[in-house]
């Protein structure tokens, strides 16, 4: 049993990775179902919660270098001809890692799909900062001022009180 939650403790890690692609998302998913049937119904290609399946489907083609279909290259026409950018392999051998590393060798499609997000996690991340910020204390805090606040608490790693001080 504690095997199990770790393999899928290490899948939810991994999805919430920036470098996780839509065609990670569905190699971990594909995966988790095949080791916990149940949860197919949740993870399914074609499970309610995926929002556009074709959009998705064509994506996760064009990531894994599989040919498309005409409607396929009409969902994913914007991002035709841009460069494509080959990602280094981190050494880890979670679960997660594991299934990733037999789906991650792309070959050139033409699209270059791979920037577009596989969960909502960052935007959901900017809300939460935002709303640390805009608290009760703060509700007359002008636009202007919550957006430099909210750049500043995003891109923290970039600045220190020293840099600030010699401004």
């Amino acid at each position: 049993m504690m095997s199990e939650l770790k393999d899928l403790d290490s899948v939810t890690k991994k999805l919430q990775a920036e470098s996780t692609t839509m065609s990670d998302a569905r190699s971990l998913f594909d995966a988790v179902i095949r080791k916990f049937p149940a949860l197919a119904k949740y993870l399914q290609f074609d499970s309610k919660i995926v929002h556009s399946k074709e959009f998705e489907r064509a994506v996760v083609k064009a990531q894994r270098g599989e040919p498309l279909t005409d409607v396929d290259q009409q969902y994913i026409q914007h991002f035709k001809n841009f460069v494509e950018v080959e990602e280094d392999e981190e050494p880890d051998v979670s679960f997660a890692d594991t299934v990733l590393s037999s789906s991650r060798k792309r070959a050139k499609s033409g699209y270059s799909c791979d920037w577009v997000p596989a969960t909502s996690n960052l935007c959901e991340r900017s809300f939460s900062v935002a709303k640390n910020i805009k608290s009760p204390q703060r509700n007359r805090l002008l636009p202007m001022h919550l957006e430099a606040l909210m750049f500043l608490k995003v891109n923290a790693c970039f600045w220190n009180e020293n840099l600030v001080s010699k401004l």
